[in-house]
């Protein structure tokens, strides 16, 4: 067992007769190897939930509610049935969202998380809870955001909306809309516009969302996008991110990195 503790790296404290390490994680390790060796191990599920509470802190940024989906949505678009095991899964998604203020949509392509986003969007709208909606995608999504925002919400006509495109940098002249679709690229244009200087050295927003109502939700779709996080682009958008309580997040492809997930939960919290 000593050994064992050695080997991990835990330090002997000759006055209290404890072993220590300061990163808790090694503790759960330790334990699970002593547990493997047919060692036995006296530790409570106590112990074990203080120790990962410590390892992963709640943020008081995160809020939970208990909202439900707006019904006449799921009555005027049913949702699709999933695989067994996971028939409720679109409406079970869009309750993460709604409940969640921050949430990282990780379906697999052709499941519709549009729909379910648009569903969360028309239902927080409704409770009043978002009133500013800014929507990132790709460059060949913008149009099909909009159209899948006007096909499911009942909430937004044509005149809620903007495009921001390359020829229409400036981002502030659409704070007359509730909804602005943009795509990863013009947004990096906008700051620019705003800032030639713009770069991964910038420590300021360029933009004011302040001016743009007063509670607002950003939707990065293909949210793989920032998975570099030394970026400009993602640098550019991680500036900008106290400016919205509610952040989601869509993708089907966010792949196992370490570092593209460090990039996408630094953007959460």
């Amino acid at each position: 067992i000593v050994g064992l503790f050695k080997a991990n790296f835990l330090t002997y404290d000759s006055v209290s007769h404890d072993w220590t390490y300061p990163i808790r994680l090694a503790v759960l390790n330790v334990v699970d190897e002593l547990k493997y060796n047919d060692i036995e191990v006296e530790i409570s599920q106590e112990d074990i939930d203080v120790i990962k509470l410590s390892l992963y802190p709640p943020s008081s940024e995160l809020r939970k509610v208990k909202y439900s989906v707006d019904k006449e949505l799921l009555e005027k678009h049913p949702p699709l049935i999933g695989k067994k095991g996971f028939e409720n899964f679109q409406v079970e998604a869009t309750k993460q969202l709604v409940q969640r203020n921050r949430a990282i949509l990780d379906i697999s392509c052709r499941s519709g998380k549009s729909k379910i986003c648009c569903d969360a969007i028309s239902t927080l709208y409704k409770l009043g809870q978002i009133d500013r909606i800014l929507v990132v995608c790709r460059n060949e999504g913008v149009e099909n955001f909009k159209n899948e925002i006007l096909r499911f919400s009942p909430y937004f006509t044509e005149d809620d909306i903007a495009e921001v495109w390359t020829y229409n940098r400036d981002i502030e002249k659409c704070f007359d809309k509730k909804i602005i679709i943009t795509n990863y690229i013009t947004f990096r244009l906008s700051c620019a516009y705003k800032n030639p200087k713009a770069s991964v050295k910038s420590r300021k927003p360029m933009i004011d969302f302040s001016k743009w109502g007063n509670n607002r939700l950003i939707v990065l779709d293909e949210f793989q996008s920032m998975n570099h996080h030394d970026s400009i682009q993602t640098h550019l958008l991680q500036l900008h991110a106290e400016y919205f309580e509610y952040r989601y997040g869509l993708s089907g492809t966010l792949g196992f990195s370490f570092l593209s997930w460090y990039s996408l939960a630094k953007f959460m919290l």
